[in-house]
């Protein structure tokens, strides 16, 4: 009797301690979350003539990569930076651009300059790459499923400036501008024709990126007057613009408007070009607090390292990534992408994609001052 109890005892005893060890045998059987490394490379010019500029993109992605490095660690998930310099060539970009897809296998590729774009986006578009182009044109979303375009917007621009000289009913209009594949896309494709159907006679020329000498170019247009004048090109290149035509009184005379580039006209080579007015990201016109913490962090992380709406751009670009990145905890580009095109608020504004990756920012109309510095424009008298 006693064995039978014994062996009874025994059994249940062997139940129980099998059926309450089950529990954590079966936590510890699950497979351990492996998370997600994501391989970001940011293509920018870091030597050449350009340098300055991807140092500013450069410096901004570091700081956002380390600001969102915890919040992302708690989800498990590990966003490495892999730069790239492209010299701002884009023969040399393509060379990176097999680097950093075939050797490191990037995820995604954070790239600016639309001549870059326009050499690497045809070779990125076929992989599972998430294609953000930091520039003012759109074209290259036109080809790729996978792309995404942060930045002040050229289409924007183009519709706002035609619209100001209806307002301001300018009937005879002289447009220089730049022979950069951007900009002429904006002239030829939007500024240009929305001006002709308004009916404004344009006149329209270029020059090439860095020219110097502008004598020629502006006598042509000295013996006619002009109710306004566009000019339109690169921040290095319109000051000289500006004071060759400035000797040429029916042209100096005249009211004018430029383009987002006026931000990054030399502070010393500003007085040719005062009172001229452009349109700007709405964040400089009025900034938040949140923007002026960010330069504050900026300039004493990177001291000596200008902090611009380029730089900004490319911090929402991160943020925007990485608010992706904790909902979905994929690689997958096309799914991120489809993430992203939920609202998303990141440090400018509320970004609000179209279904083919575009976005056009708030804007704002500033002009240069009499002391060189960047303010509100004045609007005038009708």
């Amino acid at each position: 009797m006693n064995s039978k109890l014994n062996k009874v005892i025994l059994a249940i005893v062997l139940f129980l301690t099998v059926f309450c060890a089950y529990p954590a045998y079966a936590d510890n059987a699950k497979p351990a979350s492996k998370g997600v490394r994501y391989k970001l490379a940011a293509m920018l010019p870091e030597t050449g003539n350009l340098a300055f500029f991807g140092q500013q993109m450069r410096s901004a992605l570091i700081l956002a990569n380390e600001q969102m490095r915890a919040r992302l660690k708690e989800s498990n998930i590990e966003v490495e930076l892999i730069f790239a310099d492209t010299q701002g060539n884009p023969r040399e970009a393509v060379t990176q651009f097999s680097r950093v897809a075939d050797i490191e296998k990037v995820n995604g590729i954070i790239t600016v300059l639309s001549g870059i774009i326009s050499a690497i986006n045809p070779l990125a578009k076929d992989r599972d790459i998430l294609f953000i182009g930091l520039t003012p044109d759109p074209t290259f979303l036109h080809t790729n499923p996978k792309g995404l375009r942060v930045l002040f917007s050229f289409d924007k621009e183009g519709t706002e400036l035609a619209d100001l000289v209806k307002e301001r009913n300018w009937k005879r209009v002289l447009l220089l501008h730049s022979a950069d594949s951007a900009t002429t896309y904006e002239v030829s494709k939007v500024l240009g024709p929305k001006m002709k159907e308004d009916g404004v006679l344009a006149t329209i020329d270029t020059f090439t990126v860095g020219q110097r000498d502008f004598k020629n170019l502006c006598a042509k247009y000295s013996g006619e007057k002009w109710d306004g004048v566009i000019y339109h090109g690169f921040g290095s290149d319109t000051p000289f613009l500006g004071e060759a035509c400035s000797a040429y009184p029916n042209i100096a005379m005249a009211p004018k408007l430029g383009p987002l580039s006026t931000l990054d006209v030399k502070p010393d080579l500003r007085g040719n070009l005062t009172g001229i007015q452009f349109f700007a990201p709405a964040f400089l016109a009025k900034t938040s607090p949140e923007y002026e913490e960010l330069s504050r962090r900026y300039a004493e992380r990177f001291p000596g390292v200008t902090f611009s709406y380029s730089s900004v751009y490319a911090y929402d670009a991160y943020l925007l990534l990485t608010e992706a990145l904790l909902k979905r905890a994929t690689t997958k580009a096309l799914t991120l992408k489809e993430e992203l095109m939920t609202p998303k608020k990141a440090l400018t504004q509320e970004y609000k994609f179209s279904q083919d990756g575009d976005f056009h920012p708030d804007t704002a109309l500033l002009e240069i001052s009499t002391d060189g510095s960047f303010k509100p424009a004045r609007i005038p008298a009708k």
